[in-house]
């Protein structure tokens, strides 16, 4: 896709370059992620600024971002990714929600060390145990064998 200098040079004053990042200064969304709109097409940012300083994105790929930061733009920042690359570089870097601060999930640190107490004590299955805090045995399982919630001693 080609875009206009007049595209271009608008979307640039929305651009605040640091030493580091290029820090997009107008529409966000609510995880910080950057909006730029040209002729009714809306855009994110980060993606605008590496086609207009890279290249084109090639169809089902992603613009990752090096610094994490969603509000930077700034190209060397930014690289093609699958889906599948994005999710393992988020894992290395230990940006995956886990625990508590998943958005659904049902348990916290001090039911964790109560379900593995409990189950230890030998006094309770793990189906009982699903049943009591509303869950699969699978879940228990993996709590119980510390294959999930491994931060929890």
């Amino acid at each position: 896709m080609r875009f206009s200098k007049k595209d271009i040079k608008r979307f640039l004053s929305h651009v605040k370059k640091t030493r580091s990042c290029w820090i997009w200064t107008a529409s966000k969304t609510r995880k910080g992620y950057a909006n730029f709109r040209v002729k009714r097409k809306l855009f994110r940012a980060h993606r605008f600024s590496y086609m207009i300083h890279v290249g084109r994105i090639p169809k089902g790929k992603l613009i990752c971002h090096k610094c994490d930061f969603p509000e930077c733009t700034n190209p060397r920042h930014l690289w093609i990714g699958t889906p599948n690359q994005n999710s393992k570089d988020m894992v290395k870097k230990k940006r995956q929600s886990m625990g508590e601060k998943v958005y659904c999930a049902i348990l916290n640190k001090s039911k964790i060390k109560t379900i593995r107490k409990r189950y230890k004590k030998g006094n309770i299955t793990q189906a009982k145990l699903a049943k009591k805090y509303k869950i699969t045995e699978s879940c228990i399982s993996e709590i119980v064998n510390k294959l999930s919630w491994k931060s929890v001693k």
